[in-house]
């Protein structure tokens, strides 16, 4: 398993159509221990559906009102 990294990824990958395989080779030492990272792709062109997108939205959303609701950061700010 890889997790997702666009700045500091250590993994490269690449097709071999004529084998049908996915070759991931390292881009740079890495360390016994240290999580290997690729890109998984950039924003809103992702090579995969998110399954944890609308969960994480959902709670962001639900966090904000909440701070909002009890006189957080935003509570604070008056507009004329």
């Amino acid at each position: 398993m890889f997790n997702h990294s666009t700045l500091a990824q250590n993994v490269g990958w690449t097709r071999d159509v004529k084998r049908q395989i996915i070759v991931y080779k390292t881009l740079r030492d890495v360390a016994a221990g240290e999580e290997l990272c690729i890109s998984y792709g950039a924003p809103g062109q992702l090579t995969f559906v998110d399954a944890e997108a609308e969960r994480v939205r959902a709670e962001v959303e639900e966090e904000a009102r909440r701070e909002v609701e009890e006189g957080g950061f935003l509570g604070g700010i008056e507009m004329d």
